[in-house]
């Protein structure tokens, strides 16, 4: 996909977004990073979403904050009887090992900058 995750076999974590986590974006914005002109975004949004690192739920309370392949710092955090990937609750925790990795699924999508919705054509 890109420089950055094809440079990394793995050990990776991916916090995927339910498509239930995707409904809840604004009307348009998925349409708009399918766009060619906005294959940037969307890669950096995906790469958001993944860490160079193993990370299983027994592993979290360790890190405190990972940073993730777009290199931007997300805290994992304990709180109300769950596991939050910054303002995402992980709903699936180590839902899938892999041989390069482990899988959470999260409820939320991740956006790596905060304008990047708002500049999406």
């Amino acid at each position: 996909m890109t420089e950055r995750l094809a440079s990394t076999i793995g050990p990776l974590t991916v916090f995927a977004p339910t498509d239930d986590a995707f409904s809840l974006l604004p009307g348009g914005v998925l349409e708009g990073l399918h766009r060619p002109e906005n294959h940037t975004q969307l890669v950096d949004l995906i790469e958001n979403h993944i860490v160079r690192d193993e990370l299983t739920t027994a592993r979290f309370g360790t890190v405190g904050a990972v940073r993730t392949l777009v290199g931007n710092r997300v805290p994992i955090r304990y709180a109300a009887e769950s596991w939050w990937y910054g303002d995402a609750r992980v709903v699936g925790p180590d839902w899938r090992h892999t041989e390069n990795g482990v899988v959470h699924v999260i409820n939320r999508v991740i956006w790596p900058d905060a304008d990047l919705m708002r500049e999406l054509p």
